[in-house]
Formats: structure tokens, C-alpha cells, sequence
């Protein structure tokens, strides 16, 4: 019960080893399943990662490491982790990010602005911010499939403009199903996409 019931979400930064055994196991089952999307198309699947820099966000693109013939970041979202984010730039290249916390938006815009004319592509990246700035991430045209790895109510609203954009969702945030359940389920049936728990108890009901 202790284990189950610790919560991972991308606004803490918990590194206790219980968290770290249960992000490992995320991030396996994260593996998992976007793996079964190489069965509908193109094998390079292209990935949004809301929730970047919490536990589940950090594992999950150690599995995009793991195998980088398979999948691509084209975007990340976080609430307000200026070094790790930075980090993430500089590692994966993606097109677009986003800090909720506008300061550590400009702050991070600022860092890699300076590192212009340094020959890797981050120089590149837009840097958004606000809840705009993580809609942007979730609903990008080039995405395949959206990890929501964003805790609480704040994963509601890019739950629902990602499927209302025909993106596959890999999922983690039962706080969203709890809240407004029915209109998630509306929302992948009306638009066809596929909704894939991550999280350890709603994967287990769904594989019943």
C-alpha cells in the first residue's frame, strides 16, 4: 500500500529510492506500450513529454536514449526546472519546449540564446511558457504520442487538446480520469485515438 500509494508527479523531484524503483517501473511500461504504436505506421515514432523533469518524464526519455532508432522528442513541457531542462535541450534536440513557471522560461531562453553559434541544434528550440506554451507541446503536428506524465489537475486540459488533436496518449495522471473521466473517454472515442495507461494501477485494470 505505501508503494502504490506514493505519489510520482512531475511537480516534485522526490529521488527516495522508493520513487526511483517505481519511475523505473514507468518507464519500462512506458516502453512497452509505445512500442505497440510502431505497429501503425512509421517505425521512428516522434514524442511529446509533458511532465520532462519529474521522475516519470526522466526515465521515460532514458528509454528514447536506449533506442534511438525508434523514437525522436519533438517536444518537452515542465513546471519550472531550468537546469534539468536546459540539460534535456542540450541532450535531445527537440523543436519545442515549455516551462510553466515564465521566469524560468526566459531564464532558460536566455542560457541558450548565449550558447548561439555552438554548433548543436539547441541553439535552435522555441521556448515557450505558461499553460499555452504546454497546449503547444501537446498538440505539435509532428507528434505521434503525448507521454502525460503531469500530475493533478494541470494534466486535465493538455489530456484533452491532445486527443482533440489525434494524438495517442501514453498515460499516467489518474488525478485526470478521477476529474472528468467521461469527457476524456468522449474524447478518444470521438477523435479515434488509442489511450494507453502507463501508470502501474490503471495499466493494471486495463489489462484485465
Amino acid at each position: 500500500v505505501q508503494v502504490t500509494n506514493q505519489r510520482i508527479s512531475e511537480w516534485t523531484n522526490d529521488s527516495s529510492p522508493v520513487t526511483h524503483q517505481l519511475a523505473t517501473h514507468h518507464a519500462l511500461r512506458f516502453t512497452f506500450h509505445v512500442s505497440r504504436f510502431t505497429f501503425y505506421g512509421a517505425s521512428m515514432k516522434h514524442l511529446a513529454i509533458l511532465g520532462s523533469t519529474g521522475s516519470i518524464g526522466r526515465n521515460a526519455l532514458s528509454v528514447v536514449e536506449a533506442h534511438p532508432d525508434e523514437f525522436v522528442v519533438a517536444g518537452l513541457a515542465a513546471k519550472g526546472s531550468v537546469d534539468l531542462m536546459e540539460r534535456q535541450v542540450r541532450q535531445f534536440h527537440p523543436r519545442l519546449v515549455a516551462l510553466n513557471n515564465r521566469e524560468a522560461a526566459r531564464q532558460l531562453r536566455e542560457r541558450l540564446r548565449a550558447s548561439e553559434g555552438n554548433a548543436p541544434p539547441h541553439n535552435q528550440v522555441e521556448v515557450l511558457s505558461g499553460a499555452e506554451g504546454i497546449l503547444a507541446i501537446a498538440t505539435m503536428e509532428e507528434v505521434d504520442v503525448v507521454l502525460e506524465a503531469i500530475g493533478g489537475s494541470a494534466g486535465l486540459l493538455p489530456t484533452l487538446e491532445a486527443i482533440k488533436a489525434g494524438k495517442d496518449l501514453a498515460f499516467v495522471n489518474k488525478e485526470v480520469l478521477v476529474m472528468g473521466g467521461s469527457l476524456v473517454m468522449q474524447a478518444v472515442k470521438a477523435h479515434g485515438v488509442h489511450l494507453l495507461p502507463v501508470d502501474s494501477e490503471i495499466s493494471a485494470i486495463f489489462q484485465c
